[in-house]
């Protein structure tokens, strides 16, 4: 009976992408992982939700892209920092995706499309950050500055890291139109006590980090946020894991 961590199960997918093996070796493996193998307890729904996705690849409906098998790894990796204790500021989200699906009756990837938009998703990840994770509460209304309270009172932002990146001004400087400016983007994090960041391109396993207003200000004057602190993935990635 095979034990599947993170690394194996990163193993596996890499393994694939090389060439090494075709699909159906792949989804063989693991079909034969989701029946017979044993999952590591310390993030198991995550290593059970990957391995699952992967055992019904073969399938039209639920065929994987090749940002798909990326957004795996990078949530493995994320898993296998946390099981070896490398990750001191990030704690996951978890979601099921598919009590979801069958909860609203669509199909899986369904669910994935809007659990990884950053603009549809903002709505339940602001409700569930307030009320589990900060045991607090939301704005008081859309244009206050601010997404949520914490239990103290201190006002917080939620934002996403998306495959398109993450900006940190106010949604007021983005869009169509707007423009950026520094001193509304600094008399922001004056405001705020900080932002919670999470990782949606990881959904169902949504790591997420808080992080002190003065760290953002200190990234933006060592002008780690570029020109309008609107960032890749790839960079916030960086930035986020060099604060665990």
């Amino acid at each position: 009976m095979e034990l599947i961590t993170s690394e194996v199960l990163t193993d596996r997918i890499r393994t694939y992408l090389q060439s090494q093996v075709s699909l159906e070796d792949l989804v063989q493996w693991a079909e034969n992982a989701m029946m017979d193998g044993t999952f590591e307890e310390t993030d198991d729904y995550a290593l059970r939700d990957i391995t699952g996705r992967l055992g019904v690849a073969d399938v039209k409906a639920f065929r994987l892209s090749e940002d798909d098998f990326e957004q795996f790894l990078s949530q493995l990796e994320h898993t296998g920092r946390k099981e070896n204790g490398n990750v001191a500021t990030a704690s996951v989200l978890k979601w099921d995706i598919l009590q979801i699906a069958e909860a609203l009756k669509i199909p899986q990837r369904d669910v994935h499309d809007y659990f990884t938009d950053g603009r549809r998703v903002s709505f339940l990840l602001e409700r569930r950050i307030a009320y589990q994770v900060l045991n607090g509460s939301l704005a008081s209304s859309e244009g206050a500055g601010y997404d949520v309270l914490d239990s103290t009172g201190r006002k917080w932002e939620v934002r996403s890291v998306s495959r398109n990146g993450i900006y940190f001004c106010p949604s007021y400087m983005v869009g169509s139109g707007r423009r950026f400016e520094e001193n509304g983007f600094l008399q922001k994090l004056d405001d705020v006590a900080g932002y919670i960041v999470s990782d949606i391109e990881c959904f169902p396993s949504v790591p997420y980090w808080q992080i002190p207003a003065d760290t953002v200000r200190s990234w933006w004057l060592q002008g780690q946020l570029g020109a309008a602190s609107k960032i890749s993935r790839t960079k916030a990635l960086s930035l986020l894991r060099s604060i665990s």
